[in-house]
């Protein structure tokens, strides 16, 4: 049978958008760097990235166009996989400055999550960790309220630029970035509407040279931020549409553009998808998924879609009781619901969908094969029950809970 979605009252259903980056979506938007650099009445331009981008000729690529309209421009391309406070600092030295400055952030989320932490660290006071969320667990061992916001407020920011090189992160769509605090070897976030680019630039041709691996883990990413989306506690009806969408993109387009990379249509199918992911997880939060992703990332050091991939199986079956006519969406989103089958069968069809989906794109992954084991759980364990995307999981979960997830991956 067709999946029927609970019923949502008019009260139920209140929900607020907050404005959203001007974007700019066909292949060449590049081009109109410069131009939208003099909009924001920018005299100077700071390109961030990362080395690859940079080995890839993208930034050069984009200085040439700068240069060519007479704006000065300098690059930091020191960011890390997983952006580090050291980055931002760094990267705010390279400025010289944020008199008249424009950042445009060339790359993955992690160049756009670092250029956002600089854009704040140029013009606020004090060290940008205290402009970060990092959860601490109360008495109850779950999140204390008190410490899921920053301990200061910036005032202001250097306009921002986003020109996505990848489809996964969509943090071209908001205010939001993941930075690892190297002292604590673990993830903590920055939050705030003034660090929102002003304008996305989503040119597909620019994801053209993605390898497969990295086009597999950011597709997989978007799903996992469009799955959560629509699971989350925080779902609304205007969510919902955009992170099915989302969903189906995703699930059609990622096999042919990690199969066959030159894919213009594919590679431009899947930006889409990613970047509407990134609207219905700004709109509605994201779960559990990426609370217990995050220390694995940080911890061992790998992909962040690499870790949701691995975790996002276990978690769907966790929340499935909460969930079950979602899920049971999903699947149908995804292509896998039988319409001859219940709801139940149908969600659980949704996770074979995902793993079969991480299987063809080969990042099929145990936390073991990924260098885990048993002696990382306490921190693994400690990481997630503190990480503030577990408060938009639609099913509570203790620590014990969490244990038996990442024991379930390994």
């Amino acid at each position: 049978m067709a999946s029927s979605l609970e019923a949502t009252t008019l009260g139920d259903a209140a929900f607020v958008i907050r404005p959203l980056p001007e974007v700019v979506f066909r292949a060449g938007a590049i081009a109109e760097t410069p131009a939208r650099v003099r909009q924001l009445d920018g005299r100077r331009v700071l390109v961030v990235t990362d080395p690859g981008v940079a080995a890839a000729g993208l930034s050069d690529r984009l200085t040439e166009l700068i240069n060519a309209d007479g704006l000065d421009v300098s690059v930091f391309d020191g960011v890390e996989p997983n952006p580090t406070l050291a980055n931002v600092t760094s990267g705010s030295e390279a400025a010289g400055g944020s008199d008249g400055l424009v950042i445009v952030a060339l790359g993955g989320g992690s160049s756009m999550d670092c250029a956002k932490a600089i854009a704040m660290d140029l013009v606020n006071e004090g060290p940008i960790r205290g402009y970060c969320i990092a959860a601490s667990l109360g008495e109850t061992g779950t999140i204390d309220p008190a410490t899921a916001a920053p301990q200061h407020q910036p005032t202001s920011a250097v306009p921002l630029i986003a020109i996505p090189t990848t489809s996964g992160t969509a943090s071209e769509t908001n205010g939001s970035g993941v930075l690892t605090d190297e002292s604590e070897n673990r993830k903590i976030f920055i939050s705030n509407p003034l660090v929102r680019p002003a304008v996305s630039l989503l040119d597909a041709e620019l994801t053209l040279g993605l390898p497969p691996y990295p086009t597999a883990t950011c597709g997989m990413d978007a799903l996992t931020h469009a799955t959560e989306a629509f699971t989350s506690n925080r779902v609304t009806p205007y969510s919902d549409a955009i992170a099915l969408q989302a969903i189906r993109l995703v699930g059609q387009w990622l096999p042919t553009a990690v199969n066959d990379g030159a894919n213009l249509e594919a590679r431009a199918q899947l930006l889409l998808g990613s970047h509407l992911a990134g609207v219905a997880f700004g709109i509605a939060g994201l779960g559990m998924c990426h609370a217990l992703g995050h220390p694995l990332s940080a911890v061992l050091h790998q992909a962040h879609g690499q870790t949701l991939t691995t975790m996002l199986p276990h978690v769907m079956g966790f929340n499935m009781p909460e969930r079950t006519s979602r899920y049971a969406a999903v699947a149908e989103a995804l292509g896998a619901a039988d319409a001859s089958d219940d709801e139940a069968t149908n969600a659980r069809a949704a996770i074979g969908a995902v793993e079969a989906m991480a299987e063809r794109v080969g990042i099929a992954r145990s936390i073991s094969e990924m260098g885990g084991s048993s002696d990382h759980l306490p921190e693994l364990v400690h990481q997630a029950m503190s990480d503030v995307t577990m408060l938009a999981n639609p099913r509570p979960a203790s620590s014990d809970d969490v244990r038996a997830l990442y024991l379930a991956a390994f």
